[in-house]
């Protein structure tokens, strides 16, 4: 205990003693500046965590920059004049330091603060990949190379039953990035490696991130060559031969379980070059790959190689609705993207479900699951954060995935860190289950008059009213052209601030309650915010055919803006002192053709009746117009 407090004692003279020869400058060079002093030249903040106030005695307005996320500092800026200021910082579990600079009237002034020492003690795996977010050493065998120009890797010690992912590796300059560090160290499959670097988790992953290379033992066995030059055997499946050198006592071979089904062992030549002989089935699925493991030992400790052997699939689709892509084609299609680019258009991918790592669930309304071309996990395709039907969040009383189930699914795809094709997180969603498509668009007409069954429907109408009976305040009804529905409570309606008089879209079932058709275990999602204004208000809006408005005025004229009698409902309204012409009066939401004629004539609307019309803002030859009306309610006078 006592070395620790004399090695922080030392680290924090050496921070004061840093800090005085380093003022402030407006050009950052080492000198003394005379408008500020302060009561200290560091900052120690205890590594449990709390606050250390300092005294600033400056001749001008000042500000602080360059702060960490984990450093509080109060306040971060002032005026002249002694000024006190704290900083704050939670327990850590590990030590940390940075420096802030004081920006004093165009002079810097920098300030160094400590918190804690870094003492990095060395760890299993799995101590890595339960541990808090701090800097670790471990060591372990490399299992797996993802990517050589960054430095991506994995590395177990057999404490884990994950391996841990290293992303990014420092060159032997300390630099990162786009450094070929794996070809700079030499690292290969089956070396030990002790590395030391700081914990993150990324999407659930554990990672050790921009790690440095403290110790490399080359492993006594290592895969020389293949005799297929790629290691890729064709779709028609065939032979390939791994020859090896090998320093150790016999070697044994693992093939991983998935891959038993198509890819055996035939026959081991023993030696100090071993060489292994593999037989393919052929591959009626997608693109398919196995990562063999050779195992030797010396002196009772063990030492691995490992090699990839591929084997091509029958790609089939073009990635359409009516022409899915195969896992096949997708994965080549996604590959070929590059590591971390998402594909810029949705694409459709069918395949059938081999396992299931999230079934959907009401609280996050996604599912997470592997696809494959023949429902086994060789050759799959990840399914990521996947929405259901419709791209609308899954609730109860929806059907439920399952392995073994043919799906199709939408969305945009991306080469997961160049190491897992998958669909990119929440922008997929569930096309089809079991040959069973997403909803039905529908009138609303068309939607009332249809059976009970699983079918789901998509109607787009208006808002008009809440059901009152519903105390939680989900249920509504919608109106299109055709008809209304009451539409019972609805995922989305709440969370939207959706009201009444927008416009919406509801997926969902037909139901019934006492022989009244209604729609349940629907979803609902904003089309079109509209905003009540006054007949002057819309006058002064901006043209904006994606911008509704509902306005309220009396009928002045029946008459087209030509001056003619017409079957479509163009007329002027007035609310005393404004007039304004509406280009189009339709019976509801999705009105088209003959739909569209004879609102006006079929409800006896006359001069002088009341009308509220849902509807954009357009100019046509210096005259305002609202423009492709709908009908939201009226009033007649007599």
């Amino acid at each position: 205990m006592n070395k620790i407090f004399k090695a922080f004692c030392s680290c924090l003279m050496v921070c004061g003693f840093a800090m005085t020869l380093t003022n402030c400058s407006d050009n950052d060079d080492p000198t003394f500046l005379s408008e500020v002093q302060l009561s200290q030249s560091y900052v120690a903040i205890p590594q449990t965590g709390g606050s250390t106030t300092i005294k600033v005695n400056v001749s001008t307005n000042w500000s602080i920059s360059n702060i960490p996320e984990w450093l509080t500092i109060s306040p971060a800026s002032g005026s002249a004049g002694e000024n006190q200021i704290t900083f704050s910082a939670d327990a850590t579990a590990d030590g940390r330091s940075c420096e802030v600079l004081m920006d004093c009237g165009g002079a810097i002034q920098h300030i160094n603060v400590i918190q804690g020492l870094s003492v990095v003690s060395q760890v299993t795996v799995a101590e890595v990949m339960s541990g808090p977010e701090k800097t670790y050493r471990t060591t372990g065998t490399v299992t797996k190379i993802a990517n050589t120009s960054y430095g991506n890797w994995y590395m177990n010690d057999g404490t884990s039953a994950e391996d841990l992912y290293i992303y990014g590796t420092l060159d032997k300059a300390g630099k990162a990035g786009a450094n070929n560090s794996i070809a700079v160290w030499g690292i290969e499959v089956g070396d030990e490696i002790t590395i030391e670097g700081p914990k993150q988790v990324y999407n659930g992953t554990v990672e050790l991130v921009n790690v440095s290379v403290i110790k490399i033992s080359k492993s006594l066995i290592k895969v020389d060559s293949l005799s297929i030059n790629d290691a890729t055997l064709p779709v028609e499946g065939g032979d390939i031969t791994a020859v090896l050198s090998c320093k150790g006592d016999g070697v044994t071979v693992k093939i991983p379980e998935e891959a038993k089904d198509w890819l055996f062992m035939t026959s081991m030549i023993a030696g100090s070059a071993p060489e292994v002989k593999f037989h393919a089935l052929e591959n009626k699925g997608a693109d398919r790959e196995a990562t063999i493991v050779f195992t030797t030992k010396s002196s009772g400790k063990e030492y691995t190689a490992q090699t990839t052997i591929k084997q091509k699939g029958v790609a089939k689709g073009s990635g359409t609705d009516t022409d899915p892509f195969n896992v096949a084609a997708v994965l080549n299609y996604t590959k070929a993207l590059g590591a971390d680019v998402v594909s810029e258009k949705d694409v459709y991918v069918k395949g059938i479900i081999s396992s299931v790592k999230y079934t959907y669930s009401a609280d996050f309304g996604t599912a997470t699951y592997n696809i494959s071309d023949d429902g086994t996990e060789s050759g799959v395709f990840t399914v990521y954060g996947s929405y259901y039907y419709d791209n609308q969040p899954w609730v109860e009383g929806n059907e439920q995935i399952k392995v073994g189930d043919e799906v199709i699914v939408v969305g945009k795809v991306i080469y997961y860190k160049g190491t897992t094709p998958e669909f990119s997180n929440k922008q997929n969603w569930l096309f089809s289950l079991n040959g069973k498509t997403s909803s039905v668009t529908a009138t609303v007409a068309e939607f009332l008059a249809a059976a009970e069954d699983d079918t789901r429907y998509s109607l787009t109408g208006v808002v008009t009213s809440l059901y009152e009976s519903d105390k939680q305040g989900k249920s509504f009804y919608i109106k299109d052209f055709s008809g209304e529905a009451l539409v019972y409570r609805t995922d989305g309606f709440l969370d939207t601030g959706i009201k009444v008089g927008d416009v919406v879209t509801v997926v969902g079932k037909r139901g019934s309650y006492k022989n009244n058709p209604q729609m349940v275990n629907g979803n609902c999602a904003l089309e079109h915010a509209v905003t009540p204004v006054t007949i002057a208000e819309f006058l002064t809006k901006p043209d904006d055919k994606n911008t509704y408005y509902m306005v309220t005025g009396k009928i002045s004229s029946l008459l087209g803006s030509n001056g003619k009698e017409n079957d479509y409902g163009n007329l002027y309204i007035t609310d005393g002192t404004n007039e304004l012409y509406v280009y189009g009066t339709y019976p509801g939401w999705g009105a088209t053709g003959d739909f569209r004629k004879f609102f006006i004539a079929d409800n006896g609307l006359q001069v002088g009746d009341e009308i509220t019309i849902i509807g954009y803002k357009d100019t046509y030859k210096e005259l305002v117009e609202l423009c492709q009306g709908v009908c939201f309610s009226f009033k007649k006078a007599n």
